[in-house]
């Protein structure tokens, strides 16, 4: 088996899920550009890499531990590098890149994606943001086969996962790989036995977003105090502040503090230091503003 992926916690849960399952992984890709020269020793082809920061669990330390083989991929990679393997199955989870057609090819039953939306929403690389921004209270993991086209092969299997209130993207991915596991294991079970059935995404419901920009931190006063408060929880990681409009007034937004069903009266905003109070669509919302 083939696996796929990154430094993220996405696929850390899932690389760990598949070996604590007992299946095997011949060798494990990862985009080189998430490892960096600083954190790793490459041997001799293919690579072994030894990860200096052992105190942080990642899928390198976990590939270290288990002695799995790392080959380090880009976009243009044609998998020249995984031909000595005699590769089964690719499972890919949160890896950065659209991988190319003849590296889908390899494995002799197929590349399989596992994807925190309920596919065909919310194709791209940044998924979870976008649910956050557009203040979705559900969410979910879809495992699909891959095909050339970003996020669009037939779907394996799909299962929703509730989005909490206050949760962060990397809680969330937790969850949405945690529940994906058990996806992964009846994919397995099913090409084992013959008994894989696929179904094809509706391009009609698909919907595409790209990375996020800085003018997508972006947030107004007709959003929800529940919308506002997840997505700021939800994508504080991205690093951008979060810019607030009201009236003529411009606020560049850390946090929030907490949130309100009751307005307040005769004013959209008041401030008290680097604490500010502002109405939005159902209440008010208790921020912190950048010093």
């Amino acid at each position: 088996m083939l696996f796929v992926g990154s430094l993220s916690v996405q696929s850390l849960v899932t690389l760990k899920g598949l070996l604590d399952s007992g299946h095997s992984v011949e060798v494990i890709a990862i985009a080189g550009s998430a490892v960096g020269l600083r954190n790793a020793s490459l041997s001799a082809r293919p690579y072994i890499l030894v990860y200096r920061e052992h105190a942080n669990d990642s899928t390198l330390n976990v590939a270290a531990a288990q002695g799995i083989p790392v080959i380090l991929l880009d976009h243009k990679d044609t998998g020249e590098q995984l031909q000595p393997y005699a590769l089964d199955v690719g499972i890919v989870s949160c890896f950065p890149y659209r991988l190319q057609n003849s590296l889908l090819k390899i494995p002799s039953l197929g590349c399989y994606n596992l994807h925190p939306s309920l596919l065909p929403h919310y194709r791209g690389p940044a998924p979870l943001f976008w649910q956050f921004r557009n203040g979705e209270s559900e969410t979910g993991v879809s495992l699909h086969r891959m095909v050339p086209q970003i996020d669009a092969g037939p779907i394996v299997a799909r299962e929703q996962v509730p989005v909490i209130d206050g949760i962060s993207e990397s809680d969330l991915s937790r969850l949405c790989a945690t529940r994906g596991k058990a996806l992964i294991r009846t994919l397995l079970q099913q090409l084992e036995s013959g008994s894989l059935r696929l179904t094809a995404q509706d391009e009609q419901q698909a919907s595409y977003h790209s990375r996020p920009r800085e003018q997508d931190f972006h947030i107004t006063a007709d959003w929800s105090t529940r919308r506002i408060n997840n997505f700021i929880c939800g994508t504080r990681h991205w690093g951008y502040p979060y810019t607030l409009q009201t009236g003529r007034h411009r606020f560049s937004i850390v946090s929030v503090e907490g949130c309100s069903r009751h307005t307040l009266q005769d004013k959209d905003y008041k401030m008290d230091g680097n604490r500010l109070e502002f109405n939005c669509y159902d209440g008010c919302v208790t921020a912190r503003i950048a010093d």
